[in-house]
């Protein structure tokens, strides 16, 4: 079962491969992940040579000790942190599966060690039939586990499965939704315009129903977009959306949080209205922006450097224990940034 494993993470099919290898997209791996993986590997093939050595020499518990001790240290280095580099939830079921084998195993040696001890301290008068009692109990009621784990593994991986497909049906619509959004702003080429290529403009002290329905207008547009990237956020964070195609929103919202018009619609009628972090999200966003957009050239073109410290902010927002490197580096992968 291990060297399976190894062998489908490193010579499988391309396609399956980086898919079951969450930390490809996520971020190259280092030399810490790589020492884990290899401690893993060493910690069971050690394992098993020192228990097969052992119990050839029949020295049965010296070979159970190694053994359930050696494979529940690889489990822990496994759960710790190997585990952690892949989202393939199959390859996960199948190392709890060879984990409750091993302990079961392990268990079944020590018994049989037990059975041995008691032969030789009893000498004659040990029936060996009594240890073909004592295991066999043991070994059916290991089997009643172990299928019984296999029906609960086969009932989440169903609805690991149906998880994934309710987001993909949510991530589409998602798509549709700004489609529609696109639709909208050619079809009010107005509000367009009040937002991106305009300074605010507040109300007066009287203002008129159209004064009143304009602003009313660009408001509800504004809620468009917002609402639109708030959604993004809360569905990566389920992992519905994947990491690239989030990271490639970033930079429209970046853009919206320097315009003025946004900014003022923002602080004065918007911000209250939505979740704590995704105000935390587009404060940092206007306050990038406002050291970015006054000190750019007439290429326009973003100060990357800075912009870069909003890609930081969003990465922790999506995963405050583990920063998404796939928003950190987004902008150094597409040759924005230096390495």
């Amino acid at each position: 079962m291990t060297f399976l494993f190894v062998i489908y993470l490193r010579y499988g099919r391309d396609d399956q491969r980086l898919q079951a290898i969450g930390n490809r997209h996520v971020r190259r791996l280092r030399a810490k992940d790589r020492a884990q993986i290899g401690i893993f590997v060493g910690l069971v093939i050690v394992t098993l040579v020192s228990a097969h050595i052992a119990f050839s020499a029949t020295a049965l518990w010296v070979g159970s000790a190694i053994l359930t001790l050696g494979l529940l240290a690889a489990g822990g280095v496994y759960f710790q942190g190997v585990s952690r580099l892949i989202v393939d939830r199959s390859i996960r079921y199948a190392m709890m599966m060879w984990s409750s084998s091993c302990l079961f195993i392990a268990a079944l040696l020590a018994a049989i060690s037990w059975g041995a001890w008691r032969s030789q301290a009893l000498g004659d008068g040990f029936d060996g039939g009594l240890l073909a009692q004592f295991v066999a109990p043991l070994a059916q009621t290991a089997g009643i586990i172990i299928a019984a784990t296999m029906v609960v593994l086969t009932n989440r991986f169903t609805a690991d499965q149906a998880k994934r497909s309710a987001g993909q049906a949510i991530y589409q619509k998602l798509e549709f939704a700004s489609v529609e959004l696109f639709r909208f702003e050619a079809s009010h080429p107005e509000l367009v315009k009040a937002l991106w290529f305009e300074a605010p403009v507040p109300l007066s002290d009287n203002p008129t129903a159209d004064e009143k329905l304009a602003a009313y207008s660009l408001e509800q547009y504004v809620c468009q977009l917002l609402n639109l990237f708030e959604m993004e956020l809360r569905f990566r964070r389920e992992g519905i959306i994947p990491p690239d195609v989030f990271a490639s929103w970033i930079v429209w919202m970046y853009e919206i949080c320097c315009l003025p018009t946004f900014i003022h619609i923002w602080r004065n009628e918007l911000e209250p209205h939505y979740i704590t972090d995704f105000q935390v999200l587009i404060n940092e966003g206007i306050h990038v922006g406002q050291s970015d957009v006054p000190y750019r050239d007439s290429s326009d073109e973003p100060d990357w450097e800075k912009v870069q410290r909003f890609y930081e902010k969003v990465a922790e927002l999506v995963s405050p224990d583990n920063p998404c490197g796939e928003v950190r580096n987004w902008l150094r992968e597409r040759k924005l940034l230096a390495s």
